[in-house]
């Protein structure tokens, strides 16, 4: 099992800019970003109603419709992140997608620009899970919570662990005996504050023990693990990409020339 809260994506706009630096073409983006009160949609509205109109925008009919620029969808996707009171816009132009997908086509050398749009995100998933995604060190950060601090603070039940639902009878209680095994140190610990108990907890206690994290990387990074993972046997990498999806502009950038993802 893996849940993914509190997800925050920013820089698009430094990134974009950057994307254009190499040409110094920054005249031709027609991306708008900028900020906004979510109290009232007439501020979003109004800057879609804009953009989507601009006459100085001179492109193919058919591009436009592959970006399905208008109104109602820069509405819905122009938002990076929503506060209470407020929020932050980018809307990305057909011309700026366009050469950030050329880009991306070219290769990792090209599409740099993506290691500029930063993802920070809660995920709460099992040590065996978390295992293979420490394999990922190259412009990742993690701050987990304390197993040396916390594991004997609260009860050690079968709801603090991702166990399969599909495992033979058998396996099943062998999971009981280790999570009664595992409380009973628990307890012992708390109670003699012995630390020989909390050794003993910590060499037992299975690999599917839920651990959350907070995990930040950028779209690059997204795209390595998409293209290493999409294939993989545990459900958790799949219910993470799928996740991926929720991103601002995913499928442009992050999901972009990518094949074979399960839906």
């Amino acid at each position: 099992m893996i849940t993914i809260t509190n997800v925050n994506v920013s820089n698009i706009e430094g990134a974009f800019r950057g994307l254009r630096n190499p040409m110094n073409s920054w005249d031709k983006s027609d991306s708008m970003f900028g900020f906004a009160t979510s109290g009232n949609d007439s501020d979003v509205e109004e800057m879609a109603s804009i953009y989507a109109l601009k006459k100085d925008i001179q492109l193919p009919k058919e591009l436009y419709q592959e970006t399905k620029l208008n109104e109602m969808w820069l509405k819905a996707n122009g938002r990076q992140y929503v506060g209470e009171n407020e929020f932050i816009y980018s809307y990305l132009g057909p011309v700026d997608l366009n050469l950030a997908q050329r880009m991306i086509k070219a290769g990792v050398s090209d599409s740099k620009f993506l290691r500029q749009i930063f993802v920070c995100m809660d995920i709460d998933a099992p040590l065996y899970w978390w295992k293979e995604m420490d394999q990922y060190k190259i412009n990742t950060v993690t701050n987990s919570c304390s197993t040396m601090h916390k594991l004997a603070s609260t009860p050690i039940t079968r709801e603090c662990f991702s166990f399969s639902k599909d495992l033979p009878f058998e396996c099943f209680e062998m999971q009981d005996s280790i999570i009664e095994i595992c409380e009973d140190l628990r307890q012992k610990y708390n109670a003699t504050k012995d630390q020989r108990y909390w050794r003993a907890l910590v060499e037992i206690l299975p690999e599917g023990w839920n651990q959350k994290r907070t995990w930040s990387a950028n779209y690059e990074v997204l795209r390595n693990i998409i293209n290493q993972r999409k294939h993989h046997r545990l459900q958790e990498w799949h219910d993470f990409i799928a996740e991926l999806h929720q991103l601002p502009y995913a499928e442009e950038l992050i999901f972009y020339n990518i094949d074979g993802v399960k839906d």
